[in-house]
């Protein structure tokens, strides 16, 4: 048997155990092995890429055996001394690296590196490659590293090449969507948008310059702005949110339902925002509340004939029967103001057939039959002489200044004539109620101008009053909405005088005039435009 240094590796194996050098390989391959887990989780964490550098390290354990092979030399001339503490040393040192290669083998396993390992023998042709895995001699171990990093590299392009082609296939879904899909960052950073997102926010395929970028970065960041308070509480409480904001394009308002779900995983926190656009369904939703809400004028209105209608013909009746009696008196019985009385009996007649006319009228303007209301072509300008007579002593009682100016006296429009009048009455009527409720404004005027522009007749009615409140400017149309006192208002009127313009294939519109007052536009087609 050896003595000395030589002697120690010895008595620990044996004469029959197993060379050093394949030893010192085999372990050698275990931290070869372990490099491969370093590039499959590079891009995955740190503390990952930590876990895999500590086991790789770990491995280099294994060469302790030649480490202390390299000591015991130096050692030998220490004397018999430093042999002995050596040869007790060495069973121990070696103890740790088997420990360390064992566990680290542990965790290949975990990592399922074993599954790795054979796939790339059957990849590589099987048995004949087998040298390159397990080298049996120093001279292989080179060529087995080389292969392995080919491997991985190989493996990397292709893993880059399959996540590349599962990113295009969810975005291909998500660009087929109709849902406005985004991802956006606490600082305002859109990571991804899909095609929806574009077509809503800019059109897509036009030629983009420095103000059409400007525009869609203010459109964002107006409903970046209007999801504020939900993007807040989506981030403090990691739940999803959803709300509906507006968003005009063009002058035209279209509402937007969106779903904010936080991904408070990433750093700083992204927000995914799906959207999808309920214009449709809003403008659905508001055209059957008005038409139930039409439904109930036409009911109020066919109540208000129903129990009308009685005393007004016995009214209109009395003030026939009181006509006849003026005009069969003799002649020498006929007082001097018999005239008057006849004159005044006519306004009561014709006032009252004016009412049954408005009753029937708006009766079928809110039920099926509307098309049995009677039109025909008229002047618009003698609707707006009567209406001022109908309502010159309100006009005088509250000192109103009455104006009417028209460039087109000779114009005629197809309508009712009775629903055309009531609607210039009720807006001007209006414009009374609004100058008489202040009464410290002593200058009160009314002014009407018309006038055909191109195809169109158009009235424009002005008042120096005191307006309507820029938030109620959007509802004054609705029925049953009134900015006057409950005794006073209905939230009728305008309502009809809409729905009368409409049915005229017309429109109706208010605006807020400065320093103060209301200004009331009028349009309607004229016959065969």
């Amino acid at each position: 048997m050896d003595s000395g240094w030589r002697s120690a590796p010895v008595r620990f194996w044996g004469r029959s155990g197993p060379a050093r050098w394949e030893w010192s390989v085999f372990l050698v391959n275990a931290g070869l092995w372990a490099k491969k887990q370093d590039f499959e989780f590079m891009a995955i964490s740190h503390q990952t890429r930590i876990k895999t550098i500590v086991f790789t390290w770990l491995s280099i354990a294994s060469l302790i055996p030649g480490i202390i092979l390299c000591v015991s030399f130096l050692a030998g001339s220490w004397g018999r001394s430093a042999e002995s503490y050596i040869v007790y040393l060495y069973p121990l040192l070696l103890a740790v690296a088997v420990f360390s290669t064992g566990y680290l083998f542990l965790c290949l396993l975990k990592s399922e590196i074993v599954k790795y390992f054979f796939g790339l023998i059957r990849d590589c042709g099987g048995a004949e490659n087998y040298e390159l895995f397990l080298p049996k001699s120093i001279d292989q171990i080179l060529p087995a590293v080389v292969f392995h990093i080919n491997s991985l590299e190989q493996e990397k392009y292709r893993l880059s090449d399959e996540i590349e082609r599962q990113k295009n296939e969810y975005r291909s879904i998500l660009d087929s969507q109709a849902e406005i899909i985004f991802i956006i960052s606490e600082d305002g950073f859109i990571s991804y948008r899909n095609i929806s997102f574009t077509l809503f926010f800019d059109d897509f395929g036009r030629q983009r310059d420095a103000d059409s970028l400007c525009d869609i970065s203010g459109k964002i960041s107006d409903l970046l702005q209007d999801l504020e308070a939900f993007l807040a509480e989506a981030r403090t409480t990691g739940a999803k949110q959803e709300c509906t904001t507006t968003v005009f394009f063009d002058g035209k308002k279209r509402f937007v339902g969106w779903k904010i779900q936080p991904m408070q995983e990433y750093r700083p926190v992204r927000f995914l925002l799906v959207g999808r656009d309920e214009t449709e369904n809003m403008i659905i939703r508001e055209k059957n509340l008005r038409l139930e809400r039409i439904a109930v004028i036409g009911k109020a209105a066919s109540a208000i004939f129903h129990e009308v209608n009685q005393p007004m013909s016995v009214m209109q009746i009395s003030a026939s029967l009181i006509e006849d009696l003026c005009r069969n008196f003799p002649e020498q019985e006929q007082g001097a103001n018999t005239d008057e009385i006849l004159a005044n009996t006519k306004i009561i007649i014709d006032q009252i057939e004016r009412t049954n006319q408005i009753i029937r009228n708006l009766r079928l303007l809110h039920s099926p039959e509307h098309q049995k209301i009677q039109t025909e072509l008229f002047n618009p300008n003698q609707v707006m002489y009567r209406v001022h007579q109908y309502l010159a002593q309100e006009l005088s009682g509250n000192n109103i200044s009455f104006s009417y100016a028209t460039k087109s006296p000779n114009a005629i429009i197809d309508g009712n004539t009775v629903l055309f009048s009531q609607v210039i009455v009720n807006i001007v009527q209006n414009s009374i109620h609004s100058l008489a409720s202040d009464p410290d404004q002593t200058d009160r005027q009314i002014a009407v101008l018309s006038e055909v522009v191109g195809d169109q007749y158009m009235i424009i009615i002005t008042d120096n009053g005191q307006g309507i409140p820029e938030a109620d400017l959007a509802r004054v149309m609705e029925p049953f909405f009134t900015t006057k006192p409950p005794d006073i208002g209905s939230g009728i009127g305008l309502s009809l005088c809409q729905d009368i313009v409409t049915k005229m294939n017309g429109k109706l519109g208010m605006s807020n005039i400065e320093p103060h007052g209301l200004k009331t536009v009028i349009v309607v087609p004229l016959p065969g435009a």
